[in-house]
């Protein structure tokens, strides 16, 4: 085509799309804002039986002056300058009147400069009022309700934010000043410097919430510590002052387990337990002498190695590693004369966690005359850029490079060291879709249970021994879950004890895990991942208690019953989930109609949401209830549409080339998507491409209540 023919061709699809957009007669109909003017600096709120007085920066609310949450007052007005209406959906309403639209200014209310409005919703629509120029806004039920999602406290939720840092703190008459871009005890430059205590204290109290405006401090309460805060002024891109310097009064209360803070005057907030346990071990670090201060909580060390001597040899070392982007495992191994094993994520965390924490009396330099230690254990920490640091502990005496002192406190980590402290509990540890084969021996029951599956290319399992069969597929999956992503009770390098059960193990597992894909295989990746890998596991008891051995003799994990249960259970027929219970990190249930939920682990112990303690038990029974659901019939290649959906459950599990992987089970109502009256339908599905078939599950319908519970069974 000519560029003629181009322009011609444009010409008529302008035309055209005039034709089709442009209203009927030809006037463009604009909608009229709701808000005539500007923001104002100063304003009131009205709304959740709260009356809030607003200037620049400040919230004035049950007689309190807080500091304002920008973005919470930022989201109120964009939402209020993004209401608007078309002419025929606006009209003028006496005040009288406003009632029959859900309206009430003294319920409801925001008010400042040129800005009068009050909202409410009646029916199936929602409006705005606009008391200056009397006309009605219908602005529709969903941005009312917005109006009232946002029209809430304005005020900053934390008790004090701590976002720039602190450069002075006083504490029970310890003054620590800014030197070098470090926290020194003033007039005591030879300390160690407080920079990490400083920054641990500062993150805990930064977690806490303001919440309770009313409180005050309870006749049973102590108080336990003043702390005096500066916080520097901050600066922008050119270094300009921005935001002024800040000075702060914290005072921190015990009362039983639990504590209260109350900062610069304002109302004392509850510390439940956990929190205040830990802030009354940061306050007691104040009091010590530290011989080191490695790295720091917020921009974390650079060790890359740690070497551990006794007697001047050589004992074992921590040695980092190049992990891939989409690793999950531990970039650590522990090297000893006996080979080399992976360590746990956090084992050099943890090194210096304790190295740090070590406390010590009478602290002073070291002199060019210091007389060695025959027979010290030794640590040096090696990192790019990481000044020379060696510890050395000698009984009741530790010393540095500089500094000597006699220990007052030394760490269990420090105190009972050994390499196979930090060994990782993931027993395997590998990607559950790389084992193509898994075959398993049960050797404590008669008869003796012996049997061998394949995975083919496609992702599809089949039993090879002791003869060929077609296999379940999720009851297999369930199997290389609860192997491959398995994390023992604890760890140790295998003993006598432990070896023995190689001769006479209870069960036997033994895996060949393929070799990576094309695109894996690559530089970064280990040598013995680029190879298919046969790996074996024999499992029997130990002093009592449950011991999983490699086939090497190596390592020793005590594993738990669900652990045991789940390698020598009978493979079930039409299990609909893959799910090993203890393997579950979140659950979120979202029944429809009904508000969604979380359930969490957090420090063993289950939670609602991100504060209210959970029933464990019923939790524990919801999952194993998950766990062995066995359909009545399925139907392979379906899924279950939305619209047939009673609500849904997101389970998030663990994953070693992935942050998570969450499996999704959609609950059917009955008598949907093919069920019979009586019955309901399930379909799961997974994060994880191709990791679980396209199927529908038939159940009685008595399960919709088991697995949509309410929020209130859960409740302590």
């Amino acid at each position: 085509m000519t560029k003629y023919g181009w322009i011609i061709l444009g010409l008529i699809v302008v035309a055209l799309a005039g034709y089709v957009f442009w209203p009927e007669g030809g006037a463009v109909v604009v909608p009229t804002p709701v808000l005539a003017g500007r923001k104002p600096d100063t304003y009131t709120l009205v709304a959740g039986g709260l009356t809030q007085e607003i200037s620049p920066g400040r919230v004035r609310l049950a007689g309190h002056d807080l500091p304002l949450e920008a973005a919470k007052s930022e989201a109120l007005w964009n939402h209020v300058a993004f209401l608007h209406a078309l002419p025929e959906r606006i009209r003028v309403v006496a005040p009288a009147d406003l009632a029959s639209y859900g309206i009430d200014p003294a319920r409801r209310r925001l008010t400042g400069g040129d800005v009068d409005l009050s909202w409410g919703t009646s029916g199936e629509d929602g409006y705005c009022h606009d008391v200056v120029s009397g006309r009605l806004f219908v602005i529709g039920i969903a941005n009312a309700r917005r109006l009232d999602a946002l029209a809430v406290r304005l005020d900053r939720a934390r008790l004090l934010a701590i976002e720039r840092g602190i450069d002075g703190l006083s504490i029970d008459g310890v003054h620590l000043e800014s030197r070098g871009g470090e926290l020194h005890v003033a007039g005591a430059p030879w300390r160690t410097a407080f920079s990490a205590r400083v920054r641990t204290l500062a993150m805990l109290i930064s977690d806490l919430a303001l919440g309770d405006l009313a409180a005050t401090v309870p006749v049973d309460a102590r108080l336990v510590a003043t702390l005096g805060l500066s916080i520097p002024p901050g600066r922008g891109e050119n270094g300009a002052v921005n935001a002024p310097a800040e000075h702060h009064i914290v005072r921190l209360f015990q009362r039983a387990d639990a504590g209260l803070a109350s900062v610069d005057g304002l109302p004392p907030q509850s510390i439940e337990p956990l929190r205040m346990r830990e802030l009354t071990a940061a306050l007691a670090a104040f009091a010590e002498d530290r011989l080191f201060a490695v790295g720091d909580p917020l921009q974390g060390h650079a060790m890359k190695a740690a070497i551990v001597w006794r007697a001047g040899v050589e004992w074992f070392r921590l040695e980092s590693r190049t992990r891939e982007l989409d690793d999950q495992t531990s970039t650590w191994d522990i090297v000893w004369s006996g080979g080399r094993e992976v360590a746990e994520m956090g084992a050099a965390d943890r090194l210096i966690a304790a190295i740090n924490e070590l406390a010590v009396a009478g602290l002073r330099m070291c002199t060019p005359f210091e007389e060695p230690w025959p027979g010290a254990l030794a640590i040096e920490l090696r990192g790019p850029g990481m000044p020379r640091t060696v510890l050395e502990l000698a009984p009741g005496m530790a010393r540095s490079a500089t500094q000597v002192g006699r220990i007052v406190r030394l760490p269990p980590l420090l105190a009972d060291l050994a390499p196979d402290r930090f060994l990782d509990t993931l027993i395997v540890g590998k990607p559950v879709d790389r084992i193509a084969k898994l075959q398993r021996q049960i050797h404590d029951q008669d008869p003796v249970i012996r049997e061998a599956y394949v995975r083919s290319a496609s992702g599809t399992w089949e039993r090879t021994f002791p003869a060929p069969a077609s296999a379940d597929q999720q009851s297999l999956q369930r199997l290389a879950r609860a192997i491959a992503q398995a994390r023992g009770l604890d760890v140790r390098f295998a003993g006598p004890a432990d070896r023995a059960i190689l001769d006479r193990p209870a069960i036997e597992v033994d895996l060949r895990f393929s070799a990576k894909g094309e695109g894996k295989a690559h530089d970064m990746a280990a040598v013995e991942d680029t190879v298919a890998q046969d790996w074996g596991l024999a499992i029997g008891r130990v002093d009592g208690l449950w011991r999983a051995v490699d086939k090497d003799g190596v390592v020793a994990w005590r594993v738990d019953d669900e652990f045991v249960e789940l390698m020598r259970e009978a493979l079930a027929d039409r299990l609909v989930l893959p799910l090993v219970p203890s393997q579950v990190k979140r659950l979120r249930v979202a029944a429809v109609g009904a508000e969604a939920y979380e359930l969490a682990p957090v420090a063993g112990r289950w939670r609602i949401g991100a504060a209210s303690s959970a029933d464990d038990v019923e939790v524990r029974r919801l999952l194993r209830r998950l766990a062995n659901l066995q359909a009545n019939r399925q139907v392979p290649g379906t899924a279950l549409a939305v619209v047939d959906r009673a609500g849904s459950l997101f389970i998030d599990l663990p994953s070693i080339d992935a942050p998570y992987e969450r499996l999704t089970l959609h609950i059917g109502k009955p008598g949907a998507a093919g069920a019979a009256a009586d019955e309901v339908a399930l379909s799961a599905e997974s994060s994880r491409a191709d990791a679980l078939p396209l199927q529908c599950s038939f159940l009685p319908a008595t399960v919709l209540d088991e697995l949509l519970p309410g929020r209130e069974r859960f409740v302590e």
